[in-house]
């Protein structure tokens, strides 16, 4: 009991002097939260030495790292028309000068393959060598790939549905950096967007790094807004148990200063 008494005499006598102290503790931690950064790889849920990591981790020396692919479609019958046609197959071959990008695969790169008689052998040619000019050589190249071309079913367009896809292969090497980042939101989606609003498309994006770019930023932008509902909420909750605008302020600095420190340490 006297131990805890004299604590309790040391605390009042100094106090201003750990308030101080709290303070400028505090504003150092908050400092430092520019230096927080926000991770682009995925959460590893076993250890490092788990067998079943050794083996992925194997697999990846051989093969490199997986899920580098973007899938675009567009599902309108309207793009069999020669300006649309030309623009989607244009809009593919633009993502080729990014230097984040691989390349791309898309009509335009559809080979076929034909018999040359006279020198006994197969040669592969182009779908088409240039770019439709009529309504016709749009039908043609359509006709021939969704009936003459199987192998690109599912993979540059869906028989079925009549969708047509454009595959993109970003750089295995930025899948987990913060150029993944800038690659979808500066290059990728102003791309589409232009493309969307010049030819009055819909365009569909899928992939896992589309889909982990958009998840990851809204998980950013939510804690923002997470922080401050939670801190509204507690502010309210205090209120209506104290009944008093200092005594909920004090409360709250303490439950803010709290925490902070602790996720900054």
């Amino acid at each position: 009991m006297d131990f805890w008494l004299r604590v309790s005499r040391i605390i009042l006598r100094n106090r201003y002097l750990i308030l101080i102290l709290i303070a400028g503790f505090t504003a150092f931690l908050v400092s430092q939260m520019q230096h927080m950064r926000f991770s682009y790889t995925e959460a590893n849920l076993l250890p490092e030495n788990h067998e079943v990591n050794v083996e992925y981790n194997q697999f990846l020396e051989i093969f490199g790292e997986e899920g580098n692919l973007i899938l675009l479609g567009i599902q309108d019958t309207t793009i069999f028309t020669p300006e649309k046609f030309n623009a989607w197959n244009k809009l593919a071959k633009s993502f080729d000068s990014v230097k984040e990008i691989d390349f791309t695969v898309s009509i335009a790169d559809v080979k076929k393959l034909t018999a040359d008689r006279k020198n006994r052998k197969f040669v592969l040619e182009p779908l088409y060598k240039e770019n439709p000019k009529t309504a016709e050589e749009v039908n043609s190249v359509k006709k021939q790939l969704f009936e003459k071309l199987p192998f690109y079913d599912n993979l540059l367009y869906n028989k079925e549905t009549g969708t047509i896809q454009t595959a993109i292969y970003i750089d295995k090497k930025i899948v987990n950096t913060k150029e993944r980042k800038a690659l979808v939101f500066d290059i990728l989606n102003p791309k589409i967007t232009q493309f969307e609003r010049e030819n009055n498309l819909n365009i569909r994006v899928s992939g896992m790094p589309y889909i982990r770019t958009l998840n990851s930023q809204n998980i950013v932008d939510e804690i923002q807004l997470f922080v401050l509902g939670a801190l509204l909420i507690t502010a309210l909750i205090f209120f209506f148990f104290f009944r008093s605008y200092k005594a909920t302020f004090i409360t709250l600095l303490v439950v803010t200063i709290g925490p902070s420190d602790s996720l900054d340490c």
